[in-house]
């Protein structure tokens, strides 16, 4: 398996809160069983008030997992996971 990119798409923070947010591949390729393909997601939470002033702040990173169970010559089978990190 291989991955081409990782997204935030979908991630939205309504006033008060404003979400700052990027994504990387930490691990693209997947070549044998057992194996599993990461991306990560780093996320700044900011709860804002008047004038733009952030009063307060939490960092948060999200690393994602699919992992490659099972491969025949048909199909393959796969699980995902995800951790949160503060």
């Amino acid at each position: 398996m291989t991955a081409e990119s990782s997204s935030t798409v979908g991630t939205t923070g309504v006033f008060p809160l404003q979400i700052s947010k990027s994504s990387k591949l930490t691990d693209k390729r997947a070549e044998k069983v057992g194996y599993d393909i990461n991306a990560q997601g780093d996320y700044t939470l900011t709860w804002v008030g008047y004038n733009g002033i952030g009063f307060v702040s939490y960092d948060r990173t999200i690393i994602s997992s699919v992992k490659l169970t099972k491969l025949t010559s048909a199909n393959a089978t796969v699980s995902t996971s995800y951790k949160q990190y503060e």
